[in-house]
């Protein structure tokens, strides 16, 4: 690739800087802190906060169905300033890639390659908890767990995704 992706949340020393905010056993708290200020750029969830979001994320199956999914978010969104976007991002970043991240370039992305209908893309851009869900589940998340089981990375399929989505 050609270009790179700024404030990547897939930055492998990225959660560290967070580390001595939690206990020896809490590197979770540690990730999801660093993927939040990576996503808003601004002030960090307090660890109470993540603590609850951590334990949301560990309640989700590995195969989940679109109730899990809805679960998960309508717990977790709007937990000071946390949406769907950073709410997926948490998931999938703490769960080292096993569910994909979300944002408004890997929207766009998945869009201008053909994985979207104009359909879809509207109803995930209008990020309602229950549409959103479903969507993700179907589309998303099923080209997500073939481009991991073809051998690529986490972090290389999002990226792809997001410089797609970022092209002018």
């Amino acid at each position: 690739m050609s270009e790179k992706v700024k404030k990547s949340i897939w930055d492998e020393t990225g959660p560290d800087r967070y580390l001595g905010d939690f206990n020896c056993n809490a590197q979770n708290l540690a990730v999801l802190k660093y993927v939040e200020h990576a996503k808003k750029q601004a002030g960090v969830l307090s660890n109470s906060d993540l603590s609850k979001i951590d334990t949301f994320i560990s309640e989700i199956p590995s195969n989940p169905n679109v109730s899990d999914i809805y679960r998960y978010l309508d717990n977790v969104c709007g937990i000071d300033g946390v949406g769907i976007p950073i709410a997926i991002c948490m998931l999938s970043r703490s769960r080292s890639g096993e569910f994909p991240p979300f944002d408004q370039y890997v929207l766009l992305g998945l869009f201008r390659s053909g994985v979207l209908t104009q359909d879809e893309y509207d109803e995930l851009a209008r990020k309602k908890i229950s549409t959103f869900s479903e969507i993700y589940l179907r589309k998303v998340v099923k080209l997500w767990l073939e481009e991991t089981a073809s051998g690529r990375k986490p972090s290389h399929i999002d990226e792809s995704w997001v410089l797609l989505g970022k092209k002018k």
